[in-house]
């Protein structure tokens, strides 16, 4: 851990991303049945907990930038920020019981397709033995950017 942060910050990040690597490695996001949200308060915090070790990561000067795959429709730029328009858009309180205002928008595919969830949002998923989220017309990997994303924060 660098030795410009706090030991109080060090041990906060240390417990999110202990937190974070309890979470991916539930079976959470195993394929859930048709209309099941109970991953959706999962995929929240994993959110929440993600957007706050990227904010340290930048403040240290280590911003994770990679863009492979990120959707850079003019909202984000790189994986950094769609991690924080996606924090945007979750209230905290989502990560502790399933939203309904936000279960309408956010959906999960296993496996790679094209087509449209029943909310009426177009999907895309390229990749097989992928978990696809997507909140609005925003999509984020499991593994290509969840995963990735905490392993080059912990590199640093």
């Amino acid at each position: 851990m660098n030795p410009l942060l706090s030991s109080l910050t060090q041990t906060q990040l240390a417990h999110d991303g202990q937190r974070l690597h309890q979470i991916l490695k539930s079976p959470v996001f195993n394929q859930p049945s048709p209309g099941d949200t109970s991953w959706q308060p999962a995929f929240c915090e994993v959110v929440i907990l993600l957007d706050g070790l990227l904010n340290n990561a930048e403040q240290l000067g280590h911003r994770i930038d990679f863009t492979d795959e990120v959707g850079v429709h003019g909202k984000v730029q790189d994986i950094t920020s769609l991690v924080s328009w996606l924090r945007q858009r979750i209230p905290a309180s989502a990560a502790k019981e399933p939203d309904q205002q936000l279960s309408s928008r956010l959906n999960c595919y296993h496996h790679a397709g094209v087509g449209y969830f029943p909310n009426g949002v177009f999907f895309r998923c390229d990749h097989t033995g992928e978990v696809t989220f997507f909140l609005d017309d925003q999509r984020i990997y499991l593994n290509r950017h969840i995963q990735r994303s905490l392993q080059e924060v912990e590199s640093i």
